[in-house]
């Protein structure tokens, strides 16, 4: 999960509500290589625009419903 090194311009990486988990330690990876707003999109939509902060995001992550089963996360 730490393989990037060194911050990019934005970035993008898939989720399942099965591994929440995960997306969070990865959304913790990127706070950590200095990304300061992240958007969510569920399922096979494109949602973007609404930049929130990663604990914001961490939020609405963890009340999604399993009905949701995969998404995007995107970092700036």
């Amino acid at each position: 999960m730490s393989g990037l090194s060194s911050r990019v311009d934005a970035l993008s990486f898939e989720f399942v509500t099965m591994q929440r988990d995960r997306a969070q330690a990865c959304l913790d990876r990127c706070v950590s290589l200095g990304f300061r707003q992240f958007d969510l999109s569920v399922g096979e939509t494109l949602h973007l625009g609404e930049w929130r902060s990663a604990e914001e995001l961490q939020n609405e992550l963890r009340i999604l419903g399993a009905d949701a089963n995969s998404g995007d996360i995107y970092a700036r």
